[in-house]
């Protein structure tokens, strides 16, 4: 081979130093070259091995497969025609399989789009979006400028799925007979690719199968995703939410029989299966934001931010509607824009079953250079439809807005509720530094469950547990224990930007106190949720069952106005020893100007979960959601 021809004896004479990483090239047909990689791995491999050298990890820097009928330009042979399916197909398997036996890092050729050379030859079929150009007097295989190919999704869902797991432990299940089985760790959960190279079987005609058996799967049902859209060209890709084949299997005894055509398969045992999403209004209702959800066996109550398209005149709102989020039962206003108290910003909703309780902010300008906010707190009782919503809100505190207050000023923005036993409680944070040497304190204010009553108030100092100032955190009682999950700087040696919660690197701890608020820093905090190189903070949802803890929060990475900046919603499932059971990405929006407002809520009730999620840039846009998911 040319390795052993070019390489080896440079290698050999090396010694075993001045590398650190070795690489290769593999293209070829998309009928079974793709395997021929390993092989090559093999020996570069043992040489490497053989010359002494460290186990430097080895890249293929240049891997394609095509569409089209290329022309045997210079030393490439003529490549047979080959349709965007099975181009699909063929990159799909020069990613994961390379990935199972050893190397790190796989780079397609040439880019996303077609064309190099303009000659017509291979290179100028490997990208995933169409180009525009075609050969003078060849045929006519390209579709347009920008029309992307099936590939083009089939790329873009591997991502989606796999991006996360744990690449050093890539379990090979099956390679033998045609039929290639890979176990993934997502997170916690295994997930499994699989595919039949069924070009080899002689017998093989469309629709023909290969069953097999994935063992080892957590839950109740397996979710089977075919990796390439159900379509012969990308161009018929008019929505990628259904573009491509799902199916539902039952788990029996941890185990599935899967049946393999001509597409591989991602498999996964999720604990939450989508069930569905809904616009909480429409444009001619003036758009919505930030909905909070309180769900009971009969009725799912909604409060929210409405009418934000008018900037002067937002109103807090509430939407009932049945239990299957189908049938709008009431509507109703909660609090309008007011001269004296300004308008509706933020709000928090919770229920103890009986009643449900709201806390919110409104924000008065004053001149161009200052403004107040106000803290409310309202209750209505959910058998009555809360007819009394509205009449009960009562003024609780003012304060001055974060971009106006000084450290130590107190913040009233997304309020925290806390529902005990006997009373009802709205948990504020104080303003300070969000570096690791500010301040992490809060604000408690105990109210009478049955009139608002303001029972007592303290700051809650948990500067010994978290790092930075305090930030959107959500709590629950539970087991006569209060737990708070907040964000908190990490690691210490950052530069930070102090002028927004999304300006540190932060993770997500948890604070179990007793009902007096007090807790040992030793043997009472806990990181729950510490993604690296990203920011972790609004924690806008905690809640229990009798199985299992779940967080929702605003996870950040990556630079803001860049392609690689991302604000995501998420939700985390822990088991009762807050071991990590499932991490979901309900929304993902770009983190700049150009971007989504992330603020998600989160309510559970038996076996559903509902996210509550905005949908426009900023507050002054867009149709709020509910996505609905069913835990198993």
């Amino acid at each position: 081979m040319n390795f052993d021809l070019h390489y080896k004896p440079i290698l050999d004479a090396l010694g075993g130093k001045y590398v650190d990483i070795m690489d290769f090239h593999w293209y070829g047909n998309s009928t079974g070259d793709y395997r021929d990689a390993k092989e090559v791995y093999n020996q570069i491999r043992a040489v490497l091995n053989a010359d002494g050298f460290p186990p430097i990890p080895i890249w293929i820097t240049e891997m394609g497969s095509y569409s089209g009928d290329p022309a045997p330009v210079g030393p490439l042979p003529d490549y047979p025609l080959q349709t965007e399916r099975q181009q699909a197909l063929d990159y799909f398997k020069r990613f994961v399989y390379p990935l199972s036996f050893g190397v790190k890092k796989i780079f397609p050729a040439y880019g996303l789009m077609e064309g190099l050379h303009y000659g017509g030859g291979y290179f100028d079929y490997t990208g995933l979006i169409y180009d525009g150009w075609d050969p003078a007097g060849g045929a006519p295989y390209d579709l347009g400028l920008g029309v992307k190919k099936l590939g083009y999704y089939t790329y873009k869902k591997m991502t989606e799925m796999l991006e996360g797991s744990d690449w050093e432990n890539i379990e090979t299940i099956r390679d033998s007979g045609d039929v290639y089985i890979f176990k993934f760790i997502k997170q916690g959960a295994p997930v499994y690719v699989a595919w039949w190279d069924y070009f080899n079987d002689p017998s093989y005609t469309p629709g023909k199968t290969m069953q097999v058996s994935l063992s080892g799967l957590q839950g109740t049902a397996a979710v089977i995703t075919e990796a390439v859209p159900k379509f012969s060209a990308g161009v018929e890709v008019t929505d990628y939410s259904t573009a491509f084949s799902t199916s539902m299997l039952t788990i029996s005894n941890g185990s599935v029989m899967v049946d393999l055509g001509d597409s591989p398969v991602i498999v996964e045992s999720p604990l939450l299966i989508p069930l569905k999403t809904i616009a909480l209004t429409t444009d001619a209702e003036g758009g919505s934001a930030r909905p909070e959800i309180v769900a009971t066996a009969e009725k799912i109550y909604v409060v929210y931010l409405g009418n934000i398209s008018d900037g002067n005149n937002r109103r807090f709102h509430m939407k009932i509607y049945d239990n299957q989020l189908e049938t709008l039962i009431a509507q109703k206003t909660l609090f309008k824009t007011t001269e004296e108290y300004g308008g509706p910003t933020d709000i928090r909703a919770a229920s103890d079953g009986q009643n449900l309780y709201a806390f919110f902010e409104t924000h008065k300008t004053i001149s161009p250079d200052a403004a107040e906010t106000y803290l409310w707190a309202t209750t209505c009782a959910l058998n009555d439809d809360c007819t009394s919503f509205a009449a009960n809100a009562t003024l609780i505190a003012a304060s001055i807005p974060m971009t106006d207050s000084p450290d130590g000023q107190e913040l009233l923005d997304d309020p925290a509720p806390l529902i005990g036993p006997n009373s009802v409680f709205v948990v504020t944070r104080f303003d300070n530094s969000i570096s690791p040497e500010g301040e992490t304190v809060y604000h408690v204010r105990e109210f009478d469950k049955d009139t608002l009553t303001l029972r007592s108030e303290r700051h809650l100092d948990l500067s010994d547990a978290a790092d930075g100032r305090g930030r959107v955190a959500s709590l629950l009682f539970r087991n006569n224990s209060i737990y708070m999950a907040l964000a908190t700087t990490f690691p210490p040696d950052q530069v930070v930007r102090e002028e927004t919660d999304d300006g540190a690197l932060s993770d997500i701890i948890l604070v179990r106190m007793n009902q007096d608020w007090s807790f040992d820093p030793q043997t009472d905090v806990r990181t729950i949720s510490a993604e690296p190189d990203d920011r972790e903070n609004y924690i806008t949802g905690l809640e229990a069952d009798g199985n299992y803890f779940y967080i929702t929060y605003k996870q950040t990475v990556g630079i803001p106005n860049t392609v690689d900046g991302k604000h995501r919603a998420m939700i985390k499932i822990f088991d009762n020893d807050f071991n990590l059971l499932l991490g979901e990405q309900v929304k993902e929006t770009l983190w700049g100007k150009d971007g989504g407002e992330i603020r998600p809520s989160l309510e559970v009730f038996g076996n559903r979960i509902y996210s509550g999620q905005s949908a426009g840039q900023g507050i002054g846009t867009g149709n709020a959601g509910i996505y609905v998911y069913e835990t198993q």
